[in-house]
């Protein structure tokens, strides 16, 4: 079994970029709000004990929410 590192990869092959004026989804925005707040503005929650703020709950929440919905919605069609 060749395993190999130094072969190339498939020419002409690339991943796909998102437009410039595309979006996200409102789950996947809700998911980096989450995300974000978590893990780059917030003092609290980024604290060794790991303990989440109020507003990081709340966009957590927020999160499961619009999943949830969404996986219901998926469900019923």
């Amino acid at each position: 079994m060749d395993d190999s590192r130094s072969t190339p990869g498939p020419t002409g092959r690339r991943a796909p970029i998102a437009a410039a004026g595309s979006r996200l989804s409102p789950v996947q925005e809700a998911w980096s709000a989450y995300v974000d707040h978590s893990l780059r503005r917030c003092d609290t929650c980024r604290a060794v004990d790991g303990t989440p703020c109020g507003t990081a709950e709340d966009l957590y929440r927020a999160f499961r929410r619009l999943a949830l919905t969404g996986m219901d919605d998926v469900w019923r069609a």
